[in-house]
């Protein structure tokens, strides 16, 4: 009875060590496939295309609760994703930053640029790789604390980010647009209308 035992404990210490040594040399082989697919799609990365323009100003005021400076604008967006978007993307981030830096120190707390995200989406279908828009509003305001808005120069810059499955993140910048805010504060302009600055 022990010897049947120990030869039945024999044969599964066999199995078991034959099992393990075929599934290591495969996990290895898989990582390794992973490893390299994920750095020919690096190597490889088509960027993307596209174009942003400053379109019209909705307001540049003083924010009533918080007494910063703020402004929103609409922008014209078109970008393809589609030479960027390969098998390894799983989404892909797409920003829109304004950059703004004062006309003058003299309103200013010594500070540099400042860089404000005012709009955003997240692509995950390629079938939605093509973006256009005309006229967008911007989801956010660019704001300033310390109230230097008013003449100051403006890039919007259109930014993007490659979510893969396997491998690092990729990043990168699409396109920019400059243009120049008012000296004055702009109340919204009435409903159907809009007004547009100078550009740079």
């Amino acid at each position: 009875g022990e010897g049947g035992r120990g030869r039945g404990g024999a044969r599964m210490h066999s199995a078991g060590a034959r099992a393990n040594a075929f599934s290591s040399p495969v996990f290895v082989l898989v990582g390794v496939i992973i490893a390299v697919s994920a750095l020919t799609s690096y190597v490889f990365h088509a960027p993307p295309t596209g174009n942003v323009r400053f379109h019209s100003l909705a307001f540049v005021n003083k924010h009533r609760r918080d007494r910063t400076d703020q402004a929103l604008v609409r922008f014209d967006l078109d970008v393809d994703m589609r030479p960027a978007w390969d098998w390894n993307v799983k989404n892909i981030y797409i920003g829109v930053f304004g950059e703004f830096s004062p006309q003058s120190s003299s309103n200013s707390l010594g500070r540099g640029n400042s860089s404000v995200m005012i709009w955003d989406t997240v692509l995950s279908d390629r079938r939605d790789a093509q973006l256009s828009r005309t006229a967008q509003l911007a989801k956010y305001a660019l704001k300033d604390t310390a109230n230097r808005l008013r003449g100051a120069s403006v890039t919007l810059r259109v930014v993007y980010s490659l979510f893969p499955y396997a491998g690092s993140m990729i990043s990168g910048t699409i396109a920019s647009d400059a243009f120049r805010l008012p000296e004055d504060y702009v109340a919204p302009p009435p409903p159907g209308s809009s007004s547009t600055t100078a550009r740079r």
